[in-house]
């Protein structure tokens, strides 16, 4: 019989540019290089983020719990413009090394005003949202990056592409939320540092964060060069073809998976640090700790994940589909396990107030008073919540990251992906923009309770519709090509292919 030895044919008319066309091989040193890039700003994100909230409270005491969903609201508002902009200037230019350098360069900006907020005298709760804004801006531009990827891989290569940029962004979160322990050391106010500003707890982290999203911005200018479609002139010089049209309802379905864990990350960070100091009884230094604690073991657990997905062919064993569904799962069972049951012996307690000789700083523990529901709401376990938070989010949210970005760009197939991957990711951000404040607003006057409801609800409901078009979640070559042997053997040209002849008896 014969043997089609694929790797040398020339596509028939239709397959993917990049497996068969443009794209013949994967530019795994641009990935490396991305990836690398993408270690360095999380790396500085880790340190950073848990320490906002609590040095907000900290320098504006006026600020209300609902003003955390102001900043998070406002930061995914540039989310979503930069993320539109950056995928359509992507697929303009044919690159998306402008989108990333420009990424780098509001974040840095964002970070140099960060630390001039301790300079106002008052109002410095509106130096936070501006700082945020202008934060977005450059996170959502950078985000821009999995275009590259998509379209940098050979569609047998996505897992190992896709693994290795969120191994780099695992890896420096779990390393950047672990040097809290190092920069807590520095106290509060610190020491005087240049220009009026301090050095503490609470400021390192942003002097750590423009020293290493300048390293990146050095190292995208030297040596990423960022194209999409590597053969861009030959591509324009070919006849226009029959406009690809990929499966839009298996898109609008991946588009619901990420709108879920949009609203898992908005009640992580909106109510994260403030639902547990008000549970467990911490003040800010302890959230600052515990947290960074918590996040890194998760970040620990989610770079196993991925470093598995890069060395072995998880997903021929584990389809991404089925590894979608299990991970949604588990977003399900953490919130299950989590709510506040009758069954808790005891209710939330009201904060007290404890003065620090360093500065006579005064520090705030459990439930603010103003909230009648703490007296009624059941306090769950410190380590229930964080033993369910570590084996099911620390367990599905890497799975399903990985996962819904390889189904994704399979099955948006030939196309330059950057403007696709813009709406993907606006779209996920989009429910930022008033997430937070709605999900503020429903906790101050409620408690968690109907929170932790909507989001069980929302989860069944989302693991139910991808059950029922379990099917349609596939590769555009799968759902619109017979890719055998045999349909290939009608579509190439003989002279294009190397046959094998093998005898029957061997």
């Amino acid at each position: 019989m014969f043997l089609w030895d694929q790797t040398r044919a020339v596509a028939p008319k239709g397959h993917p540019p990049n497996q068969y066309g443009t794209r013949k091989n994967t530019n795994w040193p641009s990935i490396i290089v991305l990836a690398f890039t993408a270690f360095l700003a999380t790396l500085a994100a880790g340190s950073l983020i848990p320490t906002i909230w609590p040095y907000l409270r900290l320098i504006d005491p006026q600020v209300t719990d609902l003003y955390s969903g102001y900043i998070t609201s406002l930061s995914a508002v540039g989310h979503v413009i930069a993320a539109i902009v950056a995928g359509y200037l992507s697929n303009k230019l044919n690159n998306v090394k402008c989108a990333l350098i420009l990424g780098k360069c509001l974040h840095i900006s964002a970070a140099i005003m960060y630390l001039t907020i301790e300079l106002f005298p008052t109002n410095r709760r509106y130096m936070f949202l501006l700082c945020d804004f202008i934060s977005g801006l450059g996170i959502g531009a950078f985000m821009i990056a999995r275009t590259h990827i998509a379209m940098a891989c050979r569609e047998k290569h996505l897992q190992r592409g896709f693994a290795i940029l969120t191994i780099a962004i695992t890896l420096g979160m779990s390393i950047g939320t672990l040097f809290n322990t190092i920069f807590k050391t520095f106290g509060y106010p610190g020491r005087e540092f240049i220009f009026g500003t301090h050095l503490n707890l609470y400021t390192a982290p942003i002097y750590f964060s423009i020293c290493m999203n300048l390293i990146g911005l050095m190292i995208l200018g030297l040596f990423f060069h960022g194209k999409l479609s590597p053969n861009e002139k030959k591509d324009k010089e070919k006849p226009k073809e029959k406009r690809i049209s990929f499966d839009k309802l298996a898109v609008g379905l991946c588009f619901m998976v990420r709108i879920i864990i949009s609203f898992v990350m908005i009640i992580n960070q909106t109510l994260g640090t403030v639902y547990s100091m008000a549970v467990f009884q911490w003040n800010s230094s302890d959230a600052v700790y515990y947290h960074s604690l918590v996040h890194g073991i998760m970040g620990v657990i989610g770079l196993c994940v991925y470093v598995a997905y890069m060395t072995f062919n998880i997903n021929k064993w584990f389809p991404e589909r089925v590894a979608i569904l299990t991970a949604i799962f588990c977003y399900f069972a953490f919130y299950s396990t989590t709510y506040p049951w009758p069954f808790y012996d005891s209710t939330i307690i009201y904060q007290t107030v404890t003065n620090n000789t360093e500065g006579n700083i005064t520090a705030t523990a459990g439930c603010n008073p103003s909230y009648k529901w703490c007296s009624t709401t059941p306090a769950v376990n410190v380590w229930v919540y964080h033993i369910m938070l570590l084996l099911f989010l620390g367990l599905g949210m890497p799975i399903l990251n990985v996962n819904l970005d390889i189904v994704f760009a399979k099955i948006l197939g030939p196309i330059k992906q950057g403007t696709m991957h813009g709406w993907f990711l606006a779209v996920g951000n989009s429910i930022n923009i008033f997430g937070p404040l709605v999900v503020s607003r429903v906790y101050v006057a409620s408690g968690p309770r109907y929170i932790w409801l909507f989001i069980i609800c929302g989860i069944f409901m989302a693991f139910i519709a991808l059950v029922l078009f379990y099917r349609r979640l596939v590769s555009y070559w799968v759902k619109n090509h017979d890719t055998s042997p045999r349909s290939m053997e009608t579509t190439l040209n003989p002279s294009d292919i190397k046959m094998i002849m093998i005898n029957k008896d061997s």
